[in-house]
């Protein structure tokens, strides 16, 4: 296992994880996965500025969003573990606050999927029954759980987890569920949806990409791809999985007629160009890092940057890109300088009263903040160790 290595800070600098992103003219704003701190990373250089805390939430709070969007010259942070939406200038790096409406439970999961039409921003539950509309020039929410009626139609239960991301083709999206086999079809403009059913084999839908112009590529926990016509609804089976890995695909994406298997719990990108799978190399220098989440998956989005395909590094040492027509992923390092993070942090702390936050536990990097309080600015040595989930995913990794 000497691939799975800990967020130990390498000099002065530290790897980001992340879990969503938006690019607003070369830049990716992001925020940090396993601790509270948001970024602007140059997608070609890997330069990185931490920008701040986020308020209301405690130094070593994790998972606080899922996506970010952009409006104008805004970037919109949809909240995941986290009670409030924010927005973020991104000229003058003004940030502004909406709470959640008080029906939205606080401790559970918020959203893992968001679009953004026509001045609104519609947010559906991943934890909880909320679809929740944001209207951004009011800065008003409305929400709505009318669709569980729609679901005794179809005897499908409603279970806890939920939507995740799929797709948008101008007022339509197409929203995966994560524990049914059905995609939601949603009207952006006018709030009316429709169920589209899969096969209870499939188990659930992880993913939906548009392939073209009338067909969707629907990625199932399973494995499977299928190809959905969107005019005439037939279905086709165009690809199965014969693995033994569980939920082993994250995400489908699409190039030309072939397209991508972004891995979840499997080892390796897959490139299917209709008749064979191609592995697709990971750089030499490719590391995964273990951190205290409770994330077991390899990626856990990806954005498109003009042709590139940017996948997210929410285990990995790197951003890793890739190019069209190329069959390899590139690596790109996004570290932070470790005496930023340092600096926000102390700010927090000392403006706050000092550590009430610091007893929260368990956290792997603690003792990291602990010495940030004494001015250090630098990782302590700690014996404590993490408890390691679901190592079998790095155990098969490729080339380690």
């Amino acid at each position: 296992m000497s691939h799975v290595v800990n967020t130990d800070t390498m000099g002065r600098k530290e790897n980001i994880h992340f879990i969503g992103g938006a690019i607003v003219d070369e830049y990716l704003w992001t925020t940090a996965l396993e601790w509270n701190g948001y970024y602007k990373i140059n997608v070609r250089t890997g330069y990185t500025e931490f920008l701040g805390l986020f308020d209301y939430a405690d130094s070593l709070a994790d998972k606080l969003f899922s996506r970010v969007l952009v409006h104008n010259k805004f970037v919109f942070f949809v909240p995941w573990f986290f009670n409030y939406l924010v927005r973020v200038d991104t000229e003058t790096l003004d940030i502004r606050y909406w709470m959640l409406p008080e029906n939205i439970t606080r401790e559970i999961a918020k959203f893992r999927a968001a679009y953004i039409y026509n001045g609104r921003i519609v947010m559906f539950p991943h934890v909880g029954d909320d679809i929740c509309i944001f209207d951004i020039e009011k800065g008003e929410f409305k929400c709505c759980r009318n669709w569980i009626k729609e679901l005794d139609k179809y005897k499908l239960k409603n279970k806890e987890d939920k939507f995740l991301q799929g797709c948008q083709i101008g007022e339509i999206a197409y929203v995966a569920n994560s524990s049914d086999g059905f995609i939601m079809k949603y009207n952006l403009h006018n709030d009316t949806y429709e169920i589209i059913l899969f096969p209870e084999s499939e188990k659930a839908i992880f993913d939906v990409e548009k392939f073209d112009d009338n067909y969707l590529l629907i990625l199932t926990a399973v494995g499977n791809v299928w190809k959905y016509n969107i005019i005439t609804h037939n279905r086709e089976l165009i690809y199965q999985y014969h693995g033994r890995t569980k939920n082993p695909y994250g995400h489908v994406i699409a190039e030309q007629n072939c397209f991508y298997l972004i891995p979840a719990k499997e080892s390796n990108i897959k490139f299917f160009d209709g008749k064979k799978e191609i592995v697709v190399p990971y750089p030499d220098d490719w590391k995964l890092h273990y951190i205290n989440v409770n994330i077991e998956t390899v990626f856990n989005g990806y954005l498109r940057n003009k042709n590139e395909i940017l996948l997210y590094p929410c285990l990995g040492n790197k951003l890793l890109k890739i190019k069209p027509g190329q069959r390899t992923a590139l690596g790109l390092d996004i570290h932070e300088n470790i005496e930023d993070r340092a600096e926000g942090v102390r700010k927090r702390i000392l403006s706050s009263g000092m550590c009430t936050e610091l007893l929260y536990e368990p956290k792997s990097n603690l003792d990291l903040y602990l010495s940030i309080v004494n001015g250090k600015g630098e990782k302590a040595e700690t014996t404590k160790h993490p408890k390691i989930i679901g190592l079998e995913i790095w155990d098969k990794m490729k080339g380690f």
